[in-house]
């Protein structure tokens, strides 16, 4: 159920991915810190709504908590923000829209 409200959240969030051939890809290993009037946000956003990739989306400004997560986990309060689990309970964390952008499309070009 959670996952459906993720994928939910993804789509009332960023709106519906642009219809394609290439089959939707789900990554639960990334977590995209961001706020709406963002405009680096959205430039990751786009990048990910064109690569067809899915991830869990946490507003910053809409739950305290994620602000939280993202100062104690990252050590800022800075999005957009990706945090990337290579290993379990082992994170990365990036803050720069170019540096996740690079990230994301190395990953699945």
């Amino acid at each position: 159920m959670e996952k459906l409200f993720i994928e939910l959240m993804n789509i009332l969030t960023f709106g519906l991915l642009k219809k394609s051939n290439k089959p939707l890809i789900r990554d639960e290993k990334m977590v995209l810190y961001f706020f709406n009037s963002c405009p680096y946000c959205h430039v990751v956003i786009n990048n990910l709504n064109k690569k067809g990739i899915m991830i869990e989306a946490r507003d910053i400004k809409k739950n305290p908590q994620y602000n939280m997560e993202l100062v104690q986990g990252g050590g800022q309060a800075v999005v957009p923000c990706m945090r990337i689990e290579n290993e379990p309970g082992q994170y990365q964390w990036l803050y720069d829209s170019n540096q996740i952008n690079s990230y994301i499309n190395q990953k699945y070009s």
